[in-house]
């Protein structure tokens, strides 16, 4: 499905496109629920690195995921872009996909499995000494339940293997996606082609 939209700002472009995943998947935990961040934080750097810095065609570029009850609903990839270049930016998606998937490698894992950590560490370490410096503020403030939850989290975090997050990535594009457009001319978007591009 391709959804066009139009676009209130001359000359300004977005292109959303969402990767739906299925209901079967495995339900949020802490542990799928870091994987997929440390999956997101990969991608996202992907896209910005090939869709803006590499070819030089958006001001903005990344990648989001969204939760339900029953597990990840999907995964979106946005890009704005100059008008001009809207054209250039469907034409490189495919392009675009396939080294998201195939470039993941054991050094990039680690690369932002530790970035997250780091990140995980300044939300950590001054809730311990926020709770040494002022132990009464312990109940007022439930510093118990973030200190414990917090330190869950960097255990899930700390605890995520290559292979896990591989198949996340590996399988980010696998549904049928859904493809919005807003823009002040309506460019030209062949899903099926699309569709088969990307597999």
């Amino acid at each position: 499905q391709v959804i066009y939209e139009k676009s209130i700002e001359k000359e300004n472009a977005i292109t959303d496109i969402y990767f739906p995943k299925s209901s079967s998947n495995q339900k949020p935990s802490l542990k799928f629920l870091h994987e997929n961040l440390i999956a997101h934080s990969y991608m996202s750097n992907k896209v910005l690195n090939i869709i803006r810095e590499e070819y030089g065609l958006s001001y903005f570029s990344g990648m989001g995921f969204m939760f339900n009850l029953q597990g990840l609903s999907c995964y979106t990839l946005n890009i704005e872009c100059l008008e001009k270049n809207l054209e250039k930016v469907i034409s490189t998606l495919p392009d675009c996909i396939h080294r998201i998937k195939s470039e993941f490698s054991k050094e990039e894992f680690e690369l932002y499995k530790n970035r997250r950590l780091l990140m995980l560490n300044n939300d950590v370490v001054p809730m311990r000494n926020l709770k040494r410096t002022l132990p009464e503020t312990d109940e007022l403030f439930g510093m118990t339940y973030n200190q414990k939850y917090l330190q869950n989290v960097w255990n899930a975090t700390k605890n995520a293997k290559y292979e896990d997050v591989k198949k996340i990535v590996d399988h980010f594009s696998d549904e049928k996606p859904i493809v919005v457009i807003i823009s002040d001319q309506k460019p030209q978007f062949d899903l099926k082609n699309f569709i088969k591009q990307i597999k």
